[in-house]
């Protein structure tokens, strides 16, 4: 009897372990799909790009997810919302913020409305919001950085943190933030 007790333990221990490990090595592969198709699709653009020397934009978008308890999906608002352009022909660089309050105009499933653009991007992620922008600027969107609060938080901490000067105390949500030479 307990031979067939180690032997069922031991046979549903061993399905599991090769169940866990199929999932993993199925979303590897989907992973490592996905970033090389990325990879090599705007690596080999961005050089005919680069060598043509034509202009190319990236929309910069940090949102307000992954930190201070929200969520990581794109369920949150962009905050910020930074246009960058780039000439290699006239090697110039030009970074146009956009308002996160600005009204553009949005297709949802049954109406069209007028929505602040930084709400766009918790309506259709990075293609709703590059649509947006490019409707509001007449500039295409080649490229999107999205950086959320939690990355920031994380990036912050791994170079040791901000020193922050501040000339004058104050309290702010429950938290008092002391002058400069006071500590």
């Amino acid at each position: 009897m307990k031979l067939k007790k180690k032997y069922l333990f031991f046979s549903i221990v061993g399905i599991l372990i090769v169940a866990i490990l199929g999932i993993f090595g199925y979303e590897y592969q989907k992973i490592q799909s996905t970033a090389n198709t990325i990879s090599t699709n705007h690596s080999l653009a961005s050089r005919q790009q680069l060598k043509q020397g034509k202009p190319f934009s990236i929309l910069v978008l940090g949102t307000d997810v992954g930190a201070l308890g929200r969520g990581t999906s794109y369920a949150g608002n962009t905050d910020t919302l930074e246009l960058i352009t780039v000439n290699p022909k006239k090697q110039t660089l030009t970074t146009t913020a956009i308002p996160r309050d600005t009204l553009v105009r949005v297709e949802t499933k049954n109406k069209v409305e007028y929505t602040k653009i930084n709400a766009a991007y918790a309506l259709g992620g990075p293609r709703e919001i590059k649509k947006r922008v490019h409707e509001l600027l007449d500039v295409p969107v080649d490229y999107y950085a999205l950086v959320n609060m939690g990355g920031l938080e994380k990036t912050v901490d791994a170079v040791g943190g901000v020193t922050v000067n501040n000339p004058f105390a104050f309290k702010y949500e429950g938290h008092t933030i002391l002058r400069e030479n006071s500590i």
